[in-house]
């Protein structure tokens, strides 16, 4: 548009009169609405953006995967053209897409945050009474960590100086970097978990077909005893990670702190004290460290020593009974002891007595952070009116003066007492926005 053409054009609106009647602004005259439409001069937003939707949207943004039909989604066909390109070259940044907008951060934690908000208690006063929010209401498990991750740095700008004083800044830079990684891998543990000792119970079922019921229970028993000997050291693991883990957030704390009153330290000359202490944390951390992969060993040498075992016990006890060991008994209890030797040794090698154990050790401080005292917001005051942002306008055509300054280029009508804040803009006043209360007209 041309300079001639707007500035006729904010001439005509400005001569246009705002008029408050018993329903409010607009009647008779031009309302808050129509001025901040006005012809790319300014945007009106109410709100944030829609959080469920993910970031604001842009012509630039490509994603195939918001289009693609559930055949190319159970298929991965809408990956075709990123394969043929890296088929064809080296990939770059900028051949990749963008992330779907219901993976994106924003709109992640949004319908988190929408599930965690269903579980508060409502008619409640300022420190609320939640139900314990778990993760039944999650969605997909390669999300978790970001919701979570999302979720303490949100707590982190609510919580009261209370509960920050209590925890640290290390325990909250702890519960971001370790705790809330490991959440999303619970999913594959707990399906170990159940489907393991299921596989187990069918291949001695078939052995006893085959063997005999003594060989069998043999074989079964020193399954049997393996299996409660895990749980007892995954419950040891857990101890030694509790024991690791105050251990760490209390060098994190101390590093922290280092690095806050750095200058203090360097001006007093304190650095060999505070490298003392940062020293005899580390070697503290380290001898549980150590403890704990101690305990891992043995976990996993007593598990990938279980299929042996069995096979010993089971051929032993059928040798001792008198059975000749044929072919058609060997070969198919072989083949079934290979069968079992899978789901010992992934309960072995990926330990998920253990690493449930240590989820639940890592989710119960996410589960206390998430219910933490928070700051009141509405102590603080609040907003129901939209805002109106002012976007790249300058009245060009005035030439404003101190003593005559141009008439107003804007109009924004908000309630009495509302604080109206201009940013950006050259040095001298180059447009003036008349502010219009519910009692009175102010310049």
């Amino acid at each position: 548009m041309a300079p001639s053409q707007r500035d006729e054009e904010l001439q005509q609106l400005m001569k246009t009169p705002v008029v408050k009647s018993k329903k409010g602004f607009g009647e008779g005259g031009l309302d808050a609405s129509t001025w901040l439409s006005a012809k790319g001069n300014f945007q009106r937003v109410d709100g944030a953006p829609n959080a469920e939707d993910g970031s604001s949207s842009s012509s630039k943004r490509f994603c195939p995967e918001e289009e693609a039909n559930w055949f190319s989604m159970a298929y991965f066909l809408y990956c075709d053209g990123l394969i043929k390109a890296g088929k064809a070259k080296h990939l770059e940044q900028h051949d990749l897409w963008d992330i779907a907008r219901e993976d994106d951060a924003s709109g992640v934690y949004a319908r988190f945050n929408k599930h965690l908000q269903s579980t508060v208690v409502p008619g409640t006063a300022p420190k609320v009474r939640a139900r314990r929010p778990g993760a039944r209401r999650a969605t997909r498990a390669p999300t978790w960590a970001t919701k979570m991750i999302t979720n303490i740095y949100e707590k982190s700008l609510r919580v009261t100086s209370a509960v920050k004083s209590e925890l640290g800044v290390g325990a909250i830079v702890n519960l971001q970097s370790n705790d809330a990684s490991k959440i999303w891998n619970i999913p594959l543990y707990l399906h170990i978990v159940w489907n393991g000792p299921f596989q187990i119970f069918v291949v001695m079922a078939l052995l006893v077909r085959i063997m005999g019921w003594a060989p069998a229970m043999a074989g079964l028993a020193v399954t049997v005893v393996m299996i409660p000997l895990s749980t007892l050291v995954g419950k040891s693991l857990g101890t030694a990670r509790r024991a690791m883990v105050k251990q760490t957030d209390a060098r994190v704390k101390l590093a922290t702190e280092i690095i806050t009153g750095i200058k203090a330290i360097k001006l007093y000359a304190w650095e060999k004290p505070y490298e003392e202490r940062i020293h005899q944390l580390r070697e503290q951390e380290l001898v549980h460290i150590r403890y704990t992969q101690m305990l891992s060993m043995l976990n996993t040498a007593v598990f990938q020593s279980g299929p042996v075992l069995v096979s010993l016990a089971a051929f032993g006890v059928h040798s001792a009974m008198g059975y000749s060991l044929t072919a058609a008994v060997a070969f198919p209890a072989l083949a079934l002891f290979n069968l079992l030797r899978f789901p010992i040794i992934i309960h072995a090698a990926m330990q998920p007595c253990g690493k449930v154990v240590t989820w639940w050790q890592h989710a119960s401080p996410l589960f206390e952070y998430s219910s933490g005292t928070q700051l009141d917001c509405s102590q603080h005051g609040s907003s129901a009116w939209p805002w109106a942002v002012l976007q790249s306008y300058f009245y060009e055509a005035a030439k404003p003066s101190v003593h005559q300054p141009p008439r107003p280029a804007a109009v924004l009508v908000c309630p009495y007492g509302a604080t109206l804040s201009i940013q950006g803009g050259p040095a001298h006043l180059q447009m003036l926005v008349k502010l219009v209360t519910a009692n009175a007209s102010k310049c």
